[in-house]
């Protein structure tokens, strides 16, 4: 799953999307790259819906977005799409007005989440058969995020990559470790929620600073980190007992070898 996917739209350069923009290509472009599902947040303001990231908002209308992964899907019958609709934002309606918009394109959407319970691989592609072909399910809500905001590249002392001399790069990694094994040894969930190992790094007010200072942004922090390309290599060693949702930033950094490791379980 690709972390904030709309993100890949923004456009514009300066240091707030820096830390906001989490992919670098859009949706159609981010399957190209191994993405499987979206972690996709609408922000509805006049009657149309956009995205969002926090405060940043994404001006490509939704309906855009949604219909470029309906076209990757028509090419890529095999292939099983998930759509993960949240954090609604904006006006009045917004919830409404998403799963409005994902069923009038056509797209099985569950919004019960007891749905899940007990739905196999192949009823879900069953399920979410477009008319044109492929297979695309929408959620709205229905996964338990495991959101840890203390999982950091930066803090006093230390980076996720060899920068600095005097900074260590053991506790971020210490941490993302013990996150991510600690995500995946049991399932969190009772009701047919789906659950997301967050295979990134969190920001925060003071990490965000420190990262400035070192001429970095989100998808530099993947990159120097070489985070998917762990995440890939710790899959391959099974690593993770209950491995569900993997969400990533830069997915077109090592996102095919993220995917080929999970296809490979």
């Amino acid at each position: 799953m690709t972390h904030d996917a709309a993100t890949g739209d923004i456009s514009r350069s300066h240091i707030v999307s820096e830390w906001a923009q989490t992919q670098n290509i859009g949706l159609y472009g981010q399957l190209d790259c191994g993405a499987r599902s979206f972690d996709y947040r609408p922000y509805y303001f006049n009657g149309t819906l956009y995205a969002h990231h926090g405060g940043v908002k994404i001006n490509k209308p939704m309906k855009e977005a949604v219909t470029e992964v309906i076209e990757w899907c028509n090419i890529h019958t095999s292939e099983l799409v998930v759509f993960y609709v949240n954090s609604c934002d904006g006006d009045d309606g917004c919830r409404e007005a998403a799963i409005d918009l994902l069923v009038s394109l056509g797209i099985y959407t569950i919004t019960d989440c007891s749905e899940l319970t007990g739905l196999s691989v192949e009823d879900a592609i069953s399920l979410s058969t477009l008319s044109g072909g492929g297979s695309l399910l929408g959620l709205y809500d229905c996964v338990s995020e495991q959101y840890d905001s203390t999982v950091n590249c930066y803090g006093k002392g230390y980076a996720c990559y060899e920068s600095w001399d005097r900074e260590s790069t053991d506790i971020p990694w210490d941490k993302m470790q013990s996150y991510l094994i600690g995500a995946t040894k049991e399932v969190p969930t009772t009701d047919g929620r789906l659950w997301m190992a967050q295979a990134h790094w969190q920001s925060t007010a003071e990490s965000i600073a420190i990262g400035t200072l070192h001429n970095s942004s989100l998808l530099l922090d993947e990159s120097r980190s070489n985070m998917n390309g762990w995440m890939a290599e710790a899959i391959t060693k099974r690593t993770f007992q209950h491995l569900n949702i993997v969400e990533v930033d830069n997915v077109c950094d090592n996102g095919i070898a993220i995917y080929n490791a999970i296809k490979a379980l």
